[in-house]
């Protein structure tokens, strides 16, 4: 398993929570299971539904929506993509 397959926290920083993003699950499965709302569509990298903005940390980018200037920008999107790190915080 590397790194960013690990579980990682994730701070969803507008509504304060904070949850683990397990090594089987994605980071939109993980605010689902806790109540947080966030938005997606195809759930496979590829219609930008659910892009968002992070606030600190690094994304495992694994979409094939985001071109590598809004990857550079913060952007990450939820569905599929990870964390490469310990812990994200996240604009939700």
């Amino acid at each position: 398993m590397s790194d960013s397959d690990a579980p990682f926290r994730l701070v969803a920083a507008r509504s304060g929570r904070a949850l683990e993003v397990g090594v089987d699950q994605s980071i939109a499965e993980a605010l689902a299971a806790v109540g947080v709302e966030a938005r997606t569509g195809c759930l496979g990298g590829g219609c930008g539904a659910c892009i968002t903005r992070i606030v600190q940390g690094t994304a495992d980018h694994r979409d094939a929506y985001l071109t590598q200037e809004e990857r550079d920008s913060g952007l990450i999107a939820i569905c599929v993509s990870r964390a490469l790190g310990p812990e994200l915080v996240l604009d939700i």
